[in-house]
């Protein structure tokens, strides 16, 4: 099953209608996003999903925290990004594992089999620019 988030018009951070990202200000384009992207046993959709990720991640700081995969998903990983090796699948500190290695103002944990849209980046500036906003998410639609 891939979970994508719908189009940028359909796009929602915490229940609010994306922005106009014509307005993006200074400000937001200060803000550093680092991704982090735990995984497990993953490497039959993993290389697809990475190379994706490539392409809409440009140029932000990627890590995968691999979870003690037996399927080669580590070395898979090691081919796109930086790569941590975790004792155990445990999401939780694979997601802190991956956390530490990046110096970011913005986190986003992104599950690998999720599709991001293109313009990812500046929802999330945007949504940011609020001071009452302290995260967020996409709104998940699934293939079947």
């Amino acid at each position: 099953m891939i979970t994508h988030a719908t189009s940028p018009d359909q796009a929602w951070l915490l229940g609010r209608a994306a922005l106009d990202f014509a307005a993006l200000s200074n400000q937001a384009a200060l803000l550093s996003i680092g991704i982090v992207v735990p995984v497990f046993n993953e490497a039959a959709i993993l290389e697809e999903a990475l190379e994706r990720l490539r392409r809409v991640a440009r140029t932000l700081p990627v890590v995968v925290a691999d979870g003690g995969s037996t399927d080669g998903s580590a070395r898979i990983a090691r081919r796109f990004f930086h790569t941590e090796l975790c004792p155990e699948p445990n999401r939780g500190s694979q997601m802190n594992r991956g956390a530490r290695c990046l110096g970011n103002d913005v986190l986003l944990f992104l599950h690998a089999d999720s599709r991001l849209p293109a313009d990812f980046a500046e929802h999330i500036r945007m949504a940011l620019l609020n001071t009452r906003v302290v995260g967020g998410s996409f709104r998940l639609v699934f293939d079947a």
